[in-house]
C-alpha cells in the first residue's frame, strides 16, 4: 500500500536502535505494557489495565518500566511489580443511562438515578429517552429550548455536570468520562503534580482537561 517499490519494507529494527518509551498510538491490545497500577501505587506488566487508560496511552502505557517507575512511582524502590497483573478492573462498561424527566430539580437530566419505577415497562416509554430532546419534548413542550440547554448529568445520585456547577471537581477515572464534586482520592492530592493534574475549581476546567463526555462529541 505505502512502499510497493521498496525492497527493504518491513524495516527490520535492530535491538540496537531505540524503541518508544511510552505509547502514542492506539494500542494493541494483544500486547503486554507497563502501566500505573493506580490502587497498588505501583507499576505492573500485562494487559489488564483499565480500559480507559488505552484512551490516554501516552500518559498510562509505557514500554519498559524504567519509564513508567520514574514518571508515576521515583520513590518506590519496589517498582515494577513482579507478580501477575490479575483479573482486569474498570471496564468502560455500557451503562444504563438515559435521559428522564428530574423531579428533583428542573427540566429533564440524564444519567442513571432515575426512579426505578420509571425503567417499568408500564412506564419506560413515556420516562426514559434516548435523547434530551425527546424528554424536553415530552414533558416540557412549551420550553423544550430551555430543557435542553439546562439538562443536568447526574451519576449514582450525585449531580456530575450541568449548567451551574462548582465545587472541587476531579476526574472519575471509571470510564464514563465525568468529572465528580467532591473530595478526590487521597493519591491525587499526594503531591503538587498529582493535584494540578487530577483537581480543578470548576467543572469546566476539569472536563477540559479530562474529556467529559460532552467535549468528546464535539470532536468525534
Amino acid at each position: 500500500m505505502w512502499y510497493p517499490s521498496n525492497s527493504d519494507c518491513p524495516h527490520d529494527m535492530s535491538e540496537s536502535e531505540a524503541t518508544p518509551l511510552q505509547v502514542d498510538y492506539k494500542p494493541d491490545p494483544n500486547t503486554q505494557f507497563y502501566y500505573p497500577d493506580l490502587s497498588g501505587s505501583n507499576c505492573r506488566r500485562g494487559r489488564n489495565y483499565p480500559m480507559w487508560m488505552a484512551l490516554y496511552p501516552k500518559h498510562y502505557l509505557y514500554t519498559t518500566p524504567d519509564q513508567c517507575c520514574e514518571e508515576w512511582y521515583p520513590n518506590n524502590g519496589n517498582c515494577p511489580q513482579v507478580e501477575d497483573d490479575g483479573v482486569q478492573e474498570g471496564h468502560y462498561w455500557v451503562v444504563d443511562e438515559a435521559f428522564y424527566p428530574n423531579f428533583k430539580g428542573d427540566y429533564c437530566a440524564q444519567g442513571n438515578s432515575y426512579p426505578e419505577w420509571m425503567a417499568d415497562p408500564m412506564n419506560k416509554d413515556t420516562h426514559l429517552f434516548q435523547t434530551g430532546r425527546d424528554c424536553c419534548v415530552m414533558w416540557f413542550p412549551e420550553m423544550a429550548a430551555e430543557c435542553e440547554s439546562n439538562i443536568v448529568t447526574v451519576i449514582d445520585g450525585h449531580q456530575v455536570g450541568g449548567p451551574d456547577v462548582t465545587g472541587t471537581w476531579y476526574p472519575s477515572l471509571n470510564g464514563h468520562f465525568v468529572c465528580i464534586d467532591g473530595t478526590p482520592p487521597s493519591w491525587m492530592t499526594a503531591s503538587k503534580g498529582y493535584e494540578d493534574a487530577y483537581v480543578f475549581d470548576s467543572h469546566s476546567e476539569c472536563c477540559k482537561a479530562h474529556w467529559c463526555d460532552p467535549q468528546r462529541d464535539m470532536f468525534p
